[in-house]
């Protein structure tokens, strides 16, 4: 599916490579994702947790605004 994001001034993107980071350190914890994630084949949902939580612990080495505690959530098919 696509990932809609919606700015404060409306402004939107959207994007479909299955990877969403927001923050001061979501580059950095994109970079990390694209690395940790499988290229083909999706992840079941505690792996892709424990990744998401391995890119972010990356991203709070780079980035001196990301740190600990940190959360991560899911969106399930309804």
């Amino acid at each position: 599916g696509s990932i809609y994001v919606v700015d404060g001034d409306y402004s939107w993107t959207s994007d479909v490579s299955g990877l969403y980071a927001l923050g001061t350190g979501a580059s950095y914890a994109l970079g990390a994702m694209s690395i940790l994630f499988p290229k083909k084949g999706i992840p079941n949902i505690p792996q892709a947790k424990s990744l998401c939580l391995k890119a972010i612990a990356v991203s709070a080495k780079f980035d001196p605004h990301t740190g600990p505690p940190y959360y991560c959530y899911v969106q399930e098919e309804t």
